[in-house]
């Protein structure tokens, strides 16, 4: 009986390569007899290993972190980064069905690398804004200073206008990003799990996915560090760079970690292309999963072949869309998404605002929390699922606490950072009490620097002795300035309010007194909680579908994940941000980045999205939970697993599945009438033939969420993993 044939002619009717070519190691017709060594599940994992973290360092933790960066460098308002953090899943989404059903027909490792390849050549030309748009222009000269009787100077010259438009370089570089990343969730555990024996594939999955949560966490390390750099380190000469970190104009080198990815994705794409379609070693495995494919009259011979029929997959479609309760816990999971991607996006940068923070420092302090925080919630859900041995019902109300109780540490978004005081923005000039935004733009106008000839287009805050801050030493009447050290100090302030120190004012925003560490313990109970739900409703949508609807089910969540929350989220909480704006880089008529934000406003835009975010995915949880109906004794039936064989299957391999057109059971059925009933078993108004104990009729959903679940969220589809 065949076991599988594709297009490339993989195997044979007895699962043996057809062609030299396709069991040996090599390029084409280049088959190096020590490259045969390397054709093992070991080095295989390793390399996939590799191709998981980097890419995972790339999308979950540097982008992250250069959000504000690339904003300040390139004028960009949040929106339009956040644009460029979606684009990734714009791709992804709507490959990801194609790519792993015409990949699954040929050489998996081919189409991996070729893919890895296009994510590393990507990531390099993500990089090239940096190289063609000029050394960065942080303000002039003299400082700023006041010069009594000039003009102020027309910055009107297109520049700004051009660096602007960088922007659509980096929304083409991440559609091709997130398209050359697709075949790493779909095709990869599907390879991987077809080259290791039953036992060992849920080892080498966690493994696999594990690289997911250490990429992320270096990706913020790595990144902040390199934020500590001056963008055009490779090009000026250092000693000539008048600014450090701690300066609002400061741009560190956000282009390095991507260059660095992106050389290193390029290498490792010849070793993936190196690999057989098949290992040595899956001869075996093939014909020993073949007796858990699923037997019954609707599968025919086409089926094992791979051969999708349009009807079938139409029937499986429509019984899934008129799953109220799965429909519901899609929108639950596109809602939650929304802001699991939105505040991962967008954390470092409201951290830097809130509390004045360097880019550098903020990208640290969030990858603190983000990471342990999501890997900890993760590991936390599928342990609950486990050991409590729970029921849908009981995972729902489950995963309704949980929101709850993360909408509850949302709150925390009430304790805004109180706004520095902004001579003319929030304050008037000569005052130091904030009242309203009613004095927005009178920094232009106020008589104490009218005969400086000062230019909108310098941003240099200062720091008066008066507790202020002014826009540049030029709005703040400064005509001399002294470097003391590492400080630029300066005097003859006429705008700051105390003459009676040493200096008038240092160059830099004045700090705000706010408390950091508790708002970081609360966001990571944030985090914490999110990532906790994941799991329990993971397990919900697969025990809610017929078994063999299973994995077609998470491909289809997976897609409605990232269209509606993935996709958007981003986008709409740059948009919030934007919308606390109070001074923008406007040139030539052009709003470019923010300069200054209302910290009560942009907390209160955050809180409400999380507020209302929450509330809705409890109302679809809710939902769900009143759509459910179980058949009699099914649901108890639900939980019990045959272990015969030592596997393990995580709810990753259920997506496997739906890459290879294959559900497999984790144990080995002993009949043809032991599968049929295992499929009635499902069936709502079905109840169980008499004598069926539960020793013969094993669940597929229990082992396939309760133990290796939690790499579920792990996966590299921007979550953080993922997705963090």
């Amino acid at each position: 009986m065949s076991v599988t044939s594709d297009g490339e002619g993989r195997t044979d009717s007895q699962g043996e390569p057809r062609t030299k070519e396709d069991a040996a190691c090599g390029w084409g017709f280049i088959t190096p007899a020590l490259c045969q060594r390397f054709r093992t599940s070991r080095w295989l994992l390793f390399v996939l290993c590799c191709a998981c973290f980097v890419q995972n360092m790339a999308i979950s933790g540097f982008v992250n972190v250069i959000i504000s960066s690339i904003e300040r460098r390139y004028d960009l308002t949040s929106a339009e980064s956040g644009l460029v953090a979606s684009a990734y899943d714009i791709s992804s989404a709507i490959l990801i069905l194609p790519v792993s059903y015409f990949g699954g027909l040929g050489s998996k490792p081919r189409y991996i690398s070729v893919g890895f390849l296009l994510f590393g050549l990507s990531c390099i030309l993500f990089t090239f804004p940096h190289y063609l748009s000029g050394l960065y222009d942080y303000g002039t000269d003299n400082g700023g200073l006041c010069l009594p009787g000039s003009s102020a100077p027309s910055s009107c010259d297109g520049q700004i206008i051009s660096l602007s438009n960088y922007k659509y370089m980096f929304y083409v570089t991440m559609i091709l990003m997130g398209a050359g990343c697709t075949p790493l969730y779909t095709l990869v555990p599907a390879f991987l799990e077809e080259s290791v024996s039953v036992r060992s594939a849920s080892l080498y999955l966690g493994i696999y996915y594990g690289c997911s949560i250490l990429g992320p966490a270096l990706g913020f390390v790595v990144g902040g560090l390199l934020l500590n750099i001056y963008v055009d380190f490779n090009v000026v000469d250092m000693d000539s760079v008048t600014i450090d970190s701690t300066s609002s104009r400061f741009v560190g080198a956000w282009w390095v970690g991507f260059l660095v990815c992106g050389v290193l994705s390029v290498i490792m794409s010849i070793p993936l292309a190196g690999f057989p379609a098949a290992l040595p070693s899956s001869t075996k495995y093939t014909a020993e999963r073949h007796t858990e494919v699923y037997k019954n009259k609707k599968v025919t011979q086409n089926d094992a072949t791979r051969t999708v029929r349009l009807t079938k997959i139409w029937k499986s479609l429509k019984t899934l869309l008129t799953n109220p309760t799965y429909m519901f816990l899609n929108l639950a999971s596109a809602t939650d998404g929304i802001l699991l991607v939105g505040l991962s996006t967008f954390m470092p940068k409201f951290t830097e605002a809130q509390f004045g923070l360097p880019s550098s420092t903020a990208a640290l302090y969030v990858g603190a929390v983000v990471v342990p925080g999501g890997a900890g919630g993760t590991l936390l859900g599928g342990y609950l699922i486990k050991r409590f041995d729970l029921r849908i019902k009981k995972i729902l109300q489950i995963c309704m606490a949980l929101i709850i109780g993360s909408l509850v540490f949302g709150l925390v978004f009430i304790m805004s950072c109180p706004s520095i005081s902004f001579a003319g923005v929030n304050i008037l000039y000569g005052s130091t009490d904030i009242k309203s935004t009613s004095f927005l733009g009178s920094f232009q106008t106020d008589t104490c620097h009218a005969n400086c000839g000062c230019s909108q287009s310098e941003f240099s805050p200062v720091c008066g002795q008066d507790g202020v801050t002014y826009y540049s030493p030029c709005y703040a009447g400064c005509q001399r300035m002294v470097m003391v050290g590492s400080d630029m100090q300066y005097f003859n302030c006429t705008c700051v309010g105390n003459n009676m120190t040493e200096y008038d004012a240092v160059l830099h925003k004045c700090e705000s007194d706010c408390n950091l560490p508790l708002f970081m313990v609360v966001f990571f109970g944030i985090v914490l909680l999110t990532f906790v739900s994941s799991i329990p409703y993971l397990t919900a949508t697969i025990r809610c579908v017929p078994p063999d609807e299973r994995a077609f089910a998470i491909g289809i969540q997976l897609s409605f994940t990232k269209f509606l929350g993935y996709i958007p989220g981003p986008i709409l909480f740059g948009w919030l941000i934007d919308l606390s704006c109070l001074v923008w880089n406007s040139k030539c008529g052009v709003d470019g980045s923010c300069f200054f934000y209302d910290n009560k406003q942009m907390s209160n835009n955050i809180l409400a999205i999380i507020l209302a975010g929450k509330a809705v995915t409890t109302l679809w949880t809710v939902f769900a939970y009143l759509c459910y109906i179980r058949g009699p004794k099914n649901e108890k039936k639900e939980h019990q697993c045959n272990d015969q064989h030592g596997s393990q299957f995580s709810s990753q391999e259920t997506f496997i599945s739906v890459i290879s057109n294959q559900c497999v059971s984790t144990a080995q059925p002993s009949s043809a009438t032991d599968l049929q009933n295992e499929q009635d078993s499902y069936e709502p108004t079905k109840s169980e033939p008499n004598g069926m104990e539960s020793s013969k009729r094993e669940s597929l959903p229990t082992e396939q969420t309760s133990t290796e679940s939690p790499k579920k969220e792990l996966s590299p589809t921007r979550s953080i993993t993922t997705e963090l």
